[in-house]
């Protein structure tokens, strides 16, 4: 029986080019590399997802004091937590009445105001 040999360091020390098929192990990550056949370059070892079995992921305990079958929830985040700008279509209308404090800038007013009639 033959011995397959595998090279075996620190991440920091991979060497750039391998033989062909050459199987290079880092030790401080457990990555496991192939030299290949374009140009001998290292690259690592890519399994497809359907061909990995037995991987369960794990549960979510709980969430906003949730638990069991967690899902999203009107209110788990408040205002304070969201980042970004509102755009014009998610600000409701308001009414001018509820405004009592700050001041308009020219530029904010109508060119024309027509003050109407008593």
């Amino acid at each position: 029986m033959s011995t397959i040999q595998i090279k075996r360091g620190l991440r920091a020390n991979i060497p750039a080019t391998a033989l062909n098929g050459e199987l290079i192990l880092t030790t401080d990550d457990q990555q496991l590399s192939v030299g290949n056949v374009a140009g001998n370059a290292v690259v690592p070892i890519k399994i497809a997802a359907a061909n990995v079995t037995g991987l369960v992921a794990a549960p979510v305990s709980s969430v906003f004091g949730r638990t069991g079958a967690v899902v999203a929830a009107a209110n788990d985040y408040s205002f304070v937590q969201l980042s970004g700008a509102a755009v014009a279509a998610q600000i409701p209308n308001l009414d001018a009445s509820k405004i009592t404090t700050g001041n308009l800038n020219a530029a904010q007013l109508p060119a024309t105001i027509d003050g109407g009639t008593f």
